[in-house]
Formats: structure tokens, sequence, C-alpha cells
């Protein structure tokens, strides 16, 4: 049953398929749709980097000119976070703006925000699906002149984080750097459609072998979030299909994923998650909820030490976090899924 709305999702695909006789004619734009060149630097793909003193008047780092990387104001041993926005997205838009607050908030950081906006707009999402391999290439061939060109910044302290169709741009950058692998990789409900029927390519999809660490979260999984898990720890939220508060609404659903993410930078709640292979498992009774000794953290200052599936749960409004003492509370039949969506 936890594939219902991947089920739903499929036969969607497969009316419309029977009606135009071709999948991809569903998803193909209309408009000034562009397909970017499988060449770097993209002048469709800019690169901003943002600190604390610059967070409102971004730098911009142009991989045609070194000097632009050689001079960047990067806050030495500062880590580097480089969120990556997925469809009908730019620099402004999800995940960019919540999370650079939340980091900002927090601390110093070195932030650069992948802006493929004019590769991923509306109602191109055939072309932007197809642009993903591209830019997460160029993204990573920026990583490496950075560092190899400024010395404040290193591997080993990047951590990237994709949104939607940005969470496989994200994979890719992983997969493609030659310098090394990096230690963190967050998949914040990377996109479905397309992906696995249509692009099958591995290499064009985030997965658990994109970084040491790679932690995924589902938030609207059969519509506009993958089904699968792809991380080498995967949670699935409120069972990682609809949201509550969210009326059934797959765009707040979907969207929801960024808000905890950033949420769980500063909070001091925490949000946290209990193991176990089965929605309906834990629904029954056969996964420990209940037991504190069982709730593992999630989000932000998550251990890298876990692997497999978890599942988690949120209020139905900000702020979102749930104590691990107020797990206790939790009615998973009633409170954490929307019968009218679909789930049972």
């Amino acid at each position: 049953m936890k594939c219902v709305w991947f089920i739903v999702a499929q036969l969607t695909i497969v009316s419309v398929v029977r009606t135009s006789g071709n999948v991809i004619d569903y998803f193909r734009g209309t408009g000034n749709c562009i397909r970017a060149p499988s060449t770097c630097p993209n002048e469709n793909i800019v690169f901003y980097l943002y600190t604390r003193d610059t967070q409102n008047n971004p730098q911009v780092l142009d991989p045609s000119n070194i000097e632009t990387i050689k001079n960047a104001k990067f806050i030495e041993g500062a880590e580097l976070k480089v969120l990556v926005h997925g469809y009908t997205g730019n620099k402004d838009y999800a995940p960019n703006p919540e999370l650079r607050a939340a980091y900002f908030q927090q601390g110093e950081y070195n932030i650069i925000t992948v802006d493929w906006g004019a590769l991923a707009q509306s109602p191109c999402y055939l072309e932007a699906a197809y642009n993903v391999k591209d830019v997460g290439i160029c993204a990573s061939q920026l990583l490496e002149l950075v560092y190899a060109n400024n010395p404040a910044v290193t591997l080993d302290n990047t951590h990237v984080i994709g949104f939607s169709l940005g969470a496989h741009v994200a994979g890719v950058l992983g997969s493609s750097l030659t310098s090394g692998k990096l230690p963190r990789l967050t998949g914040l409900d990377a996109a479905l459609p397309l992906f696995d029927k249509v692009i099958n390519d591995k290499s064009e999809i985030i997965d658990s072998e994109d970084a040491e660490f790679v932690d995924a979260y589902h938030t609207n999984q059969g519509q506009r979030g993958r089904v699968s898990t792809f991380g080498t720890v995967d949670f699935y939220i409120n069972n990682g299909a609809y949201q509550p508060g969210c009326n059934c609404n797959s765009s707040c659903s979907h969207y929801r994923a960024v808000e905890y993410f950033a949420e769980s930078i500063n909070s001091e709640v925490g949000f946290y998650g209990t193991k176990c292979i089965s929605w309906y498992l834990l629904k029954y009774g056969f996964c420990n909820v209940n037991e504190l000794e069982s709730l593992v953290l999630m989000g932000e200052n998550i251990s890298y030490n876990l692997t497999g599936v978890y599942y988690s749960f949120t209020n139905d409004r900000k702020p979102y976090a749930i104590s691990a003492g107020r797990y206790y509370d939790v009615d998973i039949e009633t409170d954490r899924v929307d019968i009218n969506c679909g789930f049972l």
C-alpha cells in the first residue's frame, strides 16, 4: 500500500500515453524551452557566493573568469553549503532563501547557490529534466575550480543540498567530482516525474553512491517526489506522501521538505524518526515509535552513522518539530495521515 500514490501517478501517465502515444509529449514544453549544450561554462548557469556580510549582495563566481574565484570573499574555515533549486526555480526560490536565512541565523557559512533557472523554466519540464545532467556536471567543475584556486574552501568541508529536480542535479554534481567524494549530500523530496521511467541512466539520478553520506527526505512520494529510497538513510515524513496541514495539496507537501530541513538548522526541539522498513509495520505497532531510545535526530544535525529507512512525524504548522518526549502523544492512525488523500 506504500506505493498507492505511485501507482496513481503511473496510471495518469498511462492514460496520457494512450491518448497522445508518447509519455514524453505529456511533459514537453510549448514555450521557449532551452536544452543545455553539453559544454561548460554555460551562460544559463550562474553561481552566486553568499556570506553573512554579502547575503544581500552576492558575488558571482564566473568559471570563465578565474579571477572571480581567486578573489572571492570566502570565509576561511567556514563550511561550504551548495544549494540547488528545482523546476521553475532560481537563486531566490526554494530551497535558497529558506536555507540561507537559517544558516546565517546560526553562524558563518560560505553558501553557493546554483542558479539554473533559465534551463528549468515553465512549461518546459521535459527539457528541465534533461538539463539536470549538464547542470550537475557544470556545477562540479565550478567546485573543482574553487578547490584549486581558493584555499579558504575544501572538499571535506562541503555539503550539497538539492530540492526536487535540484536533488538530481546535486547527485550528478557529487558523482562528477574528480578531486574526491563529497562528505555529505542531501536530497529534499527528489523529483519523481520522468525519472527511472524515461530518464533511467543511473548517473543522472541521485543515489547513495553520490557522496560518502546521502540523507534523503520524502514528503510527497508518488506525486512530485520519488517513492523509492535513494539515500544512505531515507526519512519518510508523515508517511512521506501528503503532509498534515496541506489539505492533500501536492505542491504544499513537496515544499514541506524544504521547510522541515530549514527549521531543523536552528531548532531547539529537533525532528526525530524511528527505524522501520514499512509504514504499515509502524502503524500496527511493530516498530518502536514511542520508545525514546529508538528515536534518532534528522535534518541538519543528523548522525552520519545512520543507515536504512526511518519514519518521522511533525506538527501541521510551524514550528513543525515534535520533541522526542512528545512522540508518546503521536496518534499515527488519525494525526499523521489524511485518509482523504488516499492513504489508509
